[in-house]
């Protein structure tokens, strides 16, 4: 866990080993355990440190925060690195979209939109994190 005071919970978890992507999609379903991001690297060997990741969205439930930043690095070409968020807390699974920004003194490193929708549109990818389960 890496201290984020800039998100709703206050940390975000430092992963070693990147997820598989089951999709390569821009819609995601809002369902706790789903993770979405991006797997970037720049040209060159070396990647980049002290970037902060912005991620603007619909208010979430109870609090009503749209903003959230937290530290992240991006990988060289030769070892890309995974910046993602995942739905841990039922109040942020909020429909609509989510807009993530990778930016690191003043340069703005991509820019990419996914929109979260009802589990029932995307049953397959749901089912990945049990949400079939929940309704039996």
């Amino acid at each position: 866990m890496r201290d984020a005071p800039n998100t709703a919970a206050g940390s975000t978890l430092v992963v070693e080993d990147a997820p598989p992507f089951v999709s390569e999609g821009r819609l995601v379903p809002a369902v706790i355990g789903v993770g979405f991001g991006v797997r970037a690297g720049l040209q060159g060997a070396l990647g980049q440190d002290n970037v902060v990741m912005t991620v603007t969205h619909p208010p979430l439930i109870g609090n009503g925060l749209t903003k959230q930043s937290f530290g992240t690095s991006i990988g060289g070409e030769l070892t890309p690195g995974i910046t993602f968020y995942q739905f841990d807390y039922p109040y942020e699974l909020v429909l609509g979209d989510w807009t993530m920004t990778a930016k690191s003194n003043g340069v703005t490193f991509y820019q990419t939109t996914f929109t979260v929708v009802p589990p029932e549109t995307l049953p397959d990818l749901a089912a990945i994190c049990g949400y079939t389960e929940l309704l039996s």
